[in-house]
């Protein structure tokens, strides 16, 4: 039906519109060409997912196997959720808002047909692939930045059940012991990846407070916000480290923060059992719906940022796609948004220089090309943001400021609208922002908000060259 009478030339070119009209979505204009093959590029590999799963009838394979028919939106698949969260569907809130919608409505369709919000959908099934209720920020970020047009109330259940323990197959394991200590204890059943646990479900629990304030539920936000904390249960104050915690509250004595759970795999002496794809210098950063709280647990925020440093500083000396190191690493997503936190305690120009190192450092145009892997193209999200000069903070309606490495960005929004974004003075050198301005309005703050940015206009970045 698709096909009808075209011949493969004209299927071609077809394609070939159609990926032209997508990726003019965005239009930049820089003198180096290796920045644009870069951003085109990463703008591509945003869009490969999610995977459309729909016939031309409106029907698709549901999670119970079953043929259903969608009505009024495409019933869409392969959502790498615990990566794409993180900025990825930001990304299509701003431009693809259709896509953004399609996922809404296709991850509260799987729960109804399986029983629970799918942390990786795919195909017509779970990869069973990372933890945690992931979902639960997109849907919280999404309402959060006006969309309605799903079955918000049915999602928001299902994410109280999670949290709750009325649901294990694809959301929370050992919810029940986290509900109980406040954490995923270390010693029960060979858990692994306790401390990762923990702080994804206070964040997803962040994300459930949320949605409850927004919807009007105080009690519930209330004890949702309150279960948010319990990552600072696994915080150790004597060397300002998350860390395995066993079932009597005693922290792990065999604790590294520089080996990596890829070593742990190899060689399993537990120095990083509690830590998922990192090492708990990566994982020391990840209480970002509790920014400041996080900030307040170094003592000061001149400590944060220099423990921050150092960890930037103990980045990978090339790409890290063989290993990473235990440093700073953009190639996984735990830490993908390290360098922006610079700018909550009080240093923006730390956030502005290392944006610029990692946009000139850990993107190319070679065959390796990426510091990890893609993931449903987070990392190149992560690119596509950068560039512009602003990124999401996930979960939430707001976008941190940082440095663009683009002279423009002429942005077409899904609302109908445009955001003109320039960078005067822009360089390799001039990566300090002296000011910005939002339709001839100063920003003084970090942040934007998704509704300053999609009433569009003209946002200008001035550089500088000291900071």
């Amino acid at each position: 039906t698709e096909v009808g009478n075209k011949t493969f030339d004209d299927v071609q070119a077809d394609a070939l519109a159609q990926w032209e009209d997508e990726l003019s979505l965005i239009k930049i204009t820089s003198p180096d060409n290796d920045i644009k093959t870069i951003f085109y590029t990463a703008l591509y590999h945003s869009m490969i997912m999610p995977s459309d799963l729909t016939d031309v009838n409106g029907e698709y394979l549901g999670f119970d196997k079953q043929v259903h028919t969608a009505e009024s939106y495409t019933y869409r698949s392969d959502m790498s959720l615990w990566d794409t969260v993180r900025n990825t569907h930001a990304l299509y809130t701003l431009i693809q808002a259709d896509v953004q919608n399609d996922c809404l409505n296709s991850l509260v369709e799987m729960a109804e047909t399986s029983g629970a919000l799918p942390r990786w959908p795919q195909g017509a099934g779970y990869s069973g692939s990372m933890f945690g209720d992931s979902a639960n920020i997109m849907i919280t970020e999404s309402y959060l930045k006006g969309f309605t047009d799903f079955d918000v109330e049915t999602a928001y259940e299902y994410m109280k059940k999670s949290s709750d323990g009325s649901v294990y197959k694809v959301g929370r394991e050992f919810v029940d012991e986290y509900n109980t200590y406040g954490y995923v204890p270390d010693d029960i059943d060979n858990t692994r990846k306790s401390v990762s646990r923990t702080l994804e479900y206070a964040w997803e629990d962040g994300a459930i407070a949320s949605l409850a304030t927004a919807l009007g539920y105080t009690e519930d936000a209330e004890k949702y916000a309150e279960k948010s904390m319990y990552y600072k249960n696994v915080f150790n104050p004597a060397n300002c480290y998350f860390m395995a915690r066993n079932a009597d509250g005693e922290f792990d004595s065999t604790f590294s923060p520089v080996i990596t759970s890829f070593y742990e795999d190899a060689i399993p002496l537990g120095l990083a059992r509690g830590f998922c794809e990192g090492s708990a210098q990566q994982w020391r950063w990840s209480a970002t719906h509790d920014i400041q709280g996080m900030i307040d647990l170094f003592g000061s925020e001149e400590y944060f940022v220099s423990e921050l440093e150092a960890f930037m500083e103990a980045a990978s000396p090339t790409m890290a796609f063989i290993d990473p190191g235990a440093g700073y690493w953009v190639g996984n997503q735990h830490d993908i948004h390290t360098p922006y936190l610079f700018s909550d305690a009080g240093r923006s120009d730390l956030t502005q220089k290392w944006v610029r190192w990692t946009l000139a450092e850990r993107f190319d145009t070679s065959v390796e090309g990426l510091d990890g892997n893609d993931d449903g193209g987070t990392l190149s999200s992560w690119y596509v943001f950068s560039s512009m000069g602003f990124y999401p903070l996930a979960g939430t309606d707001r976008y941190w400021i940082g440095s663009p490495n683009v002279d423009s960005a002429d942005i077409t929004l899904s609302n109908g609208n445009t955001l003109s974004v320039k960078a005067v003075n822009q360089s390799a050198k001039n990566v300090y922002v002296k000011s910005v301005t939002l339709n001839g309005e100063a920003i003084t703050g970090n942040y934007l908000t998704h509704e300053q940015l999609t009433s569009g206009g003209e946002l200008v970045f001035t550089m500088s060259a000291t900071p």
